[in-house]
């Protein structure tokens, strides 16, 4: 069943109701213009696509595209001159081995919904946390709006198909669609460095993307030949999963949207309220490993406005100078401790925060060796180039965790300090922490001053440990795990810098 809402006025006819069947009258009702009266046409069922030249899809008993026949009759009935054309723009699209030229659209419009979704969940949701990315605020605004287009073409999807001038406007849609999705392209490469599993997912929906506007665009051009009006045409179970897909991405969009407003408040309280370290020593030379991470790339921040000179060790250069773009001070990117002369190599102070992310993924044994190996081979190759160095630095600050003391099984309230004792030795925290802790110490030796900085989880609004635990609150299916009577030690990142800038 085909329905037309006409809404423009000008002298054409309004199609109320369409019967697809060979075997039944077809009737086109018609309001002329200033008139009070329907006008019921009734043409027998041999008088069809045949008649006006409109070919039919072969192996078939209906026409190729119900929708652009039907119509195309329609216009017929008032303006014969328009069958001509129309049936030269069904014919462009009436070549494919289907019944319908609609049929593959909907099955790539439907992939692209799931490579769009894999995209938002797995790359922006869980492994890069954009909505609580700082950097990612400008890509959360344009990743909204294209969600906001995408619910209007995927409704043309579903069925409710514009006709007329809407047709054009659709047309426009997509082309807006393309510009910000380059736009977007753009901003990822600007502020961030991307997968490569995600730079395969942009690869595919492009190409893909490209599949449809190819199929697509003949069609809704036939559909811009048509009097202005919204059709509802039924694809059947294809157009009711392109409806909930619209219906999906509309929901995401405010997710993003809201994601977009949460940020501009992030953001303008940074720069409102910039972090301050007022070092009592000015323009000091500091070497810092892991300064890309969650607390590393704030420190590295404030150090350098307060005009520090930094040296980095990093395993990306082109991932560490997108943190670092906008600040300025004197920055040094070095991938490995070879790169830097030890006897003309002068540091005020090292900061050792370089490690493996202990709350991503699942602890294998390959993700253990690369736990350990992150922290405490690489403080050994630290304190090897501090040993060949002729002015070894003032201060080490080197971290560690309050997993050093174990694990309270019993869930008792205990303060710990320096002097505590461990709880419990085998755990694989403390072992990790003493065996980090050990080589760090060895720097005494040198006459620099060692400082061990065992913190608990470290959390904050745009990233670290806070962020992941969000993720299924973000995605509604959060709640309560535990009894609640377990401890939690845990330290503000803003906190956490401070206690290293004394």
């Amino acid at each position: 069943m085909l329905s037309v809402l006409r809404t423009s006025s000008i002298r054409k006819s309004l199609i109320s109701s369409w019967a697809f069947s060979s075997f039944r009258p077809r009737t086109i009702t018609s309001r002329p213009d200033n008139a009070n009266s329907t006008i019921g046409v009734t043409l027998p069922s041999q008088v069809g696509d045949k008649a006006l030249g409109i070919p039919t899809a072969p192996n078939s008993n209906r026409p190729g595209n119900a929708t652009l026949a039907a119509v195309a009759l329609g216009v017929a009935a008032t303006d014969p001159s328009a069958a001509s054309s129309l049936a030269q723009l069904w014919a462009s699209v009436s070549t494919l081995p289907v019944s319908d030229p609609m049929v593959p659209v909907l099955v790539l419009a439907l992939l692209q919904a799931v490579m769009g979704g894999f995209d938002n969940l797995v790359h922006h949701e869980l492994l890069l946390r954009l909505p609580w990315t700082g950097s990612a605020e400008r890509e959360q605004l344009l990743h909204a709006t294209r969600q906001i287009l995408y619910f209007a073409v995927f409704l043309a999807l579903a069925g409710i198909t514009p006709t007329g001038v809407y047709a054009y406007g659709l047309l426009g849609i997509l082309g807006v669609e393309t510009t910000l999705t380059l736009a977007d392209f753009l901003e990822e490469d600007r502020t961030r460095l991307l997968p490569w599993t995600e730079r395969i997912t942009h690869t595919l929906l492009t190409i893909n993307y490209g599949a449809i506007l190819a199929l697509w665009v003949p069609i809704i051009l036939s559909w811009a030949a048509l009097p202005t009006g919204i059709a509802i045409h039924h694809y059947g179970i294809p157009g009711w999963l392109n409806f909930f897909v619209a219906l999906g991405v509309l929901t995401w969009g405010g997710r993003d949207y809201a994601a977009w407003r949460r940020l501009t408040r992030i953001n303008a309280s940074a720069k409102n309220n910039p972090l301050v370290l007022n070092l009592k020593t000015p323009s000091q030379r500091f070497l810092v490993t892991g300064g890309t991470g969650f607390i590393g790339s704030k420190l590295c921040n404030a150090l350098l406005r307060e005009g520090h000179d930094v040296t980095l060790l990093v395993r990306d250069r082109v991932k560490a100078a997108k943190f670092f773009s906008k600040v300025g001070g004197k920055l040094t990117l070095i991938p490995s401790f070879a790169e830097l002369n030890p006897e003309q190599s002068e540091f005020d102070v090292v900061i050792n925060l370089a490690g493996e992310p202990i709350g991503e993924g699942r602890w294998t044994t390959a993700k253990k060796e690369r736990i350990f190996s992150s922290r405490v081979k690489l403080t050994e190759d630290l304190l090897e180039f501090l040993k060949k160095m002729k002015n070894p630095p003032k201060t080490l600050v080197s971290g560690s965790a309050i997993g050093y003391y174990g694990v309270n099984k019993d869930n008792k309230d205990t303060e710990f300090t320096e002097n505590s004792e461990v709880l419990e030795e085998e755990s694989l925290s403390h072992t990790l922490c003493q065996q980090w802790e050990q080589v760090a110490l060895s720097a005494e030796k040198l006459g620099t001053r060692v400082v061990l900085l065992r913190t608990g989880i470290v959390l904050g609004l745009d990233g670290g440990a806070l962020s992941q635990m969000l993720i299924p609150f973000d995605l509604g299916v959060g709640g309560i795990m535990g009894s609640g009577k377990h401890w939690m030690p845990w330290v503000h990142v803003e906190d956490t810098i401070h206690i290293i800038g004394r």
